[in-house]
């Protein structure tokens, strides 16, 4: 019989790229592990994490969003059944005066032939300087501004950073520009942001896994 490997599951989480954390069955996470890149946030529509905070937590209720929550819980309920083994998107994550592109994976983790866990690990892919855009700025993303109260509302998609425009607009009516453009139309900083999915990342991030029935071939 071989030797068990000679290290902790919580010691291999730390030793992982970017931010990582594990969850069960129903999204509680198991354990979490900050790599060395720590954005103002560090995944699609989520509040600041803290590890010490959120272990034990349900990861579904720290994501903004109804929309949000359910693309990433078919997500995860896609791999926890088998049906794939890993998923994996590209994502952006922007702060006011950066641009950041990042990657998301989601992997299965089994103890023998049973689903332990599901591993999220986010990385960085780049980072490109721009102007300032206060829309991205932590308060405005949680809502933590106390002139949002009574402010107009802004839904940015979760995956690309784009902005539903004009707001307030129906599902129909909508089309998503960038930030940028935002700004260039009129658009202000003193809104309250809604956390949605446009259409086209829905279709790019949630449609392959909606498809299947079975479990994927692991080869």
């Amino acid at each position: 019989m071989p030797n068990p490997l000679p290290f902790s599951a919580k010691a291999l989480l730390k030793s992982i790229e970017g931010v990582v954390y594990a969850a069960d069955e129903a999204g509680i996470i198991l354990g979490f592990s900050r790599g060395p890149f720590l954005p103002e946030s560090d995944g699609p529509a989520t509040v600041p994490w803290n590890s010490s905070q959120a272990v034990g937590k349900c990861l579904f209720d720290l994501l903004q969003g109804h929309e949000v929550r359910n693309s990433y819980r078919r997500l995860h309920n896609a791999v926890w059944s088998g049906r794939r083994y890993s998923v994996g998107f590209e994502f952006r994550c922007d702060a006011p005066a950066i641009e950041r592109r990042m990657r998301m994976s989601l992997s299965l983790i089994t103890s023998g032939s049973r689903p332990a866990a599901v591993l999220y690990q986010s990385v960085l892919i780049s980072e490109t300087p721009r102007l300032p855009l206060p829309l991205f700025a932590a308060d405005i993303l949680t809502m933590r501004r106390h002139s949002h109260a009574g402010a107009r509302v802004v839904t940015l998609c979760s995956y690309c950073q784009r902005v539903a425009w004009p707001m307030g607009a129906g599902i129909e009516e909508r089309t998503w520009i960038e930030a940028a453009e935002f700004y260039r139309r009129g658009g202000e900083s003193d809104v309250a942001v809604s956390h949605g999915v446009c259409e086209g990342c829905y279709e790019r991030v949630v449609g392959p896994v909606s498809q299947l029935t079975a479990p994927d071939n692991p080869t």
